[in-house]
Formats: C-alpha cells, structure tokens, sequence
C-alpha cells in the first residue's frame, strides 16, 4: 500500500510539471520575454576559453551532451549532473563550485527544442547570481534550423503547436472574418514561418544564437582543465583564426552576424561539413594514430588536458580514446536516438559517466587507485 502510494505521488508530481512546462511552453511561442543570459567580456588572460573566459575557482566542471529536444531526459541530466532537480530544472543547486557546458545540439527531432533553449536560458541566469556558470555551445542543429533556416529535422509537433498559436492569435485580432477553423497545412505553414522568426537577429533566441553560442570553449583547471566543442576541433581550425580558442570564438561569430548567406556559410571553414560542429574525424573508428595525433596537436595549442565533444552517438556510452585525451560524450540522451539521461563530470582528480542508478570512472588522475574505464556504482550523482 505504501508503494501504491509513493507511486501516486510521482505520478502526481510529474503531471503538475508537466503541465506548468506546458503553460510556459505556450507563453515562450506567444512571446519573446525570455531572459536575457548574462553578457561577458573577452579577458586577454583567459587561455583560450571562448567568447564567456572560463573562471579557475570552479573546482568541478560538468557535461550534459545533445538533448534534441527531448525534455525528459534533459531533466533528468540535470539531476545526474547535480547542477538542478527534475522537479525544478530552472533552479541552480550548484552553488559557486561547478561550470555547466552543454555542447550543442538542444533544439531538433524531440518535440521541447524551444522550451528547453529558455530553460537553460533561465538556468544560465541563476546560476551566474549563485557565482556558478553555465555553457553552451553550437551545434549543427543550431546551425542548420536556427540560423540556416532548414525545418526538416524540427519535430512536427512543435512546429504545429507554433503554427496554432499564431493562427488563434490572428483570429482573435481579426474577429469573425478570420473564421473559426484552419487545416493543418495552414497551420504548418504557419508554424515553420515562426520557428524561423523566432531565430532572427533581432529576437532574442536570435541573439543568443549569434553572441551567446561559442564554437568550442575550455573549462577547468589542473587536471580538469578540458576544451569542449561540438564535434571537435581540428588544428587547421585554429591555425587560420588566430592560434587560440578565442581568435576562433570570434572569428565563428562574426560569420552568423545578421542573416548570412546560407551558400556562403555552407562553404566557411567554421561551418562547413569539416567544422567543428559538423566533422565526423574524431569520432571514426580505426586511424587511432591519426586522430590521437590530431588531438595532441590541438591539446597543445590550447593548453588543456583532453577534448570533449558530444554529435556523434555512442551506443555504449560514454568512452575515452587516446589515453584519456578524447572523449566522446553523446549518448542518445533524446528518445529519438536511446532515450536516456546522462552527464559527464571532472573534479577530484576523476573523470565520471553519469547515467541513472551507476556511475562510470573514464579516467584518473596519475596516482589514484582505479584505471581508466572502471565502473562503479552509485545512485544520483557523485
């Protein structure tokens, strides 16, 4: 009976969220209101860190990878990174020690992509009033349906709910002659054309995608001083902007400035299918040699100690290559791919997989008693 009704009260639980994430899923497509994240200055001492330098005090630094749209398990992320509840995923419980990146890919293929944008949006405020940072980087979904203007790969259902509230919006100023009626292909039509007006230059998602999106970032310092990118950074990539994170941040960022020609992006060096939010290089199987050798080259340029990147999923997890020197993190976290929460995490000295109920030890600092790869297990978080 005590089961029964622990188990009724999840369930209340989650419907009364679930519910208020709709009404605040509404108010986001109805309005622009969302909050503004906080503004930063390149800092000339910043070691390559991006466009928001990277803050040495923050003695742990976490990973939550792709989400694509998927609010459930972006919550549940959350929670496995111990940086907010699933019952209260715009609350920073972090305090001042730890460094949120998310590397890309929130919006596409789950039916939240917009939601979540303004939750992490909210989350990035707090966290900043609580002396915390988050992250997040561009992904190539955010580049393709935020500023490329390619619909295909947002979810259907978002796009209609977009598509509805704009035509309800329309009769309500019109009165009757707007009718009281519409086809889905209207509201479809509709609906692609706010998803692209949500991305302009002068909305604020717009503005955030364009200012507040770095291209890579580094994070940490002493053993978990780490660069993060989408898909990973190449040394060619730094070599023609400037030798340094920062020279390459701004460099990506004056290329999306206003509407940019989508020809012309597809055919920059920062954008294109060699980029750092679209190379597959990183993460193919075999060439070890080669790629640990690129990855050294890169490591070195900017001074930290492995590369995290995420856009490519991995099947069984998290995983470390090249001695503990790359680490792909994308593991599905979407039900369009597995469907399951996950956050990666360096502080003390260890490097941690963080999945529901068991925690996974990727590497470790020179010294300690467990090697690279070992499992351990422990429910929530570490």
């Amino acid at each position: 009976m005590r089961r029964r009704s622990s188990s009724l009260v999840a369930m209340t639980r989650e419907a009364l969220l679930l519910a208020t994430l709709g009404v605040l899923t509404l108010s986001f497509v109805q309005s622009d209101s969302t909050p503004s994240e906080p503004s930063c200055v390149r800092s000339t001492t910043d070691a390559g860190s991006g466009s928001c330098p990277s803050d040495a005090k923050f003695a742990r630094i976490v990973a939550i990878p792709d989400i694509h749209g998927d609010l459930h398990h972006y919550r549940e992320s959350l929670s496995l990174a111990g940086v907010a509840t699933e019952d209260a995923p715009i609350e920073w419980t972090a305090g001042d020690t730890t460094h949120l990146v998310q590397t890309g890919d929130i919006v596409d293929r789950g039916e939240h992509s917009l939601l979540i944008m303004d939750m992490l949006a909210n989350l990035t405020t707090r966290a900043r009033k609580a002396g915390g940072k988050v992250t997040a980087l561009m992904g190539n979904h955010e580049l393709m349906s935020g500023l490329m203007d390619d619909t295909r790969y947002v979810n259907k259902e978002e796009i209609l709910l977009m598509g509805r509230k704009e035509l309800d919006a329309m009769r309500e100023l019109g009165g009757e002659r707007m009718g009281t009626s519409y086809g889905i292909s209207a509201a479809w039509q509709t609906g692609t054309r706010a998803w692209i007006k949500a991305f302009d230059p002068d909305a604020k998602r717009g503005r955030r995608l364009r200012d507040r999106r770095p291209m890579a970032t580094v994070a940490g310092e002493g053993f978990c001083k780490s660069l993060f990118a989408h898909a990973g950074v190449r040394s060619r990539h730094l070599a023609r902007h400037g030798d340094g994170i920062d020279t390459l941040n701004e460099a990506a960022r004056a290329a999306i400035q206003g509407k940019p020609d989508v020809g012309w992006l597809h055919h920059h060096d920062l954008y294109d299918n060699e980029s750092p939010v679209w190379n597959r290089f990183y993460s193919r199987d075999g060439a070890d040699g080669e790629i640990c050798a690129e990855v050294e080259r890169v490591l070195a340029a900017v001074g930290a100690n492995r590369m995290v990147i995420g856009h490519t999923v991995q099947m069984r997890g998290m995983r470390a290559k090249c001695g503990g020197k790359l680490h792909l993190i994308d593991v599905g976290i979407s039900s369009a791919y597995v469907g399951r929460g996950a956050a990666w995490s360096c502080e003390d000295g260890k490097v941690r997989a963080h999945y529901a109920g068991r925690v996974e030890v990727l590497e470790e600092e020179e010294g300690g008693g467990q090697k690279n790869g070992e499992k351990a297990t422990k429910k929530g978080w570490w």
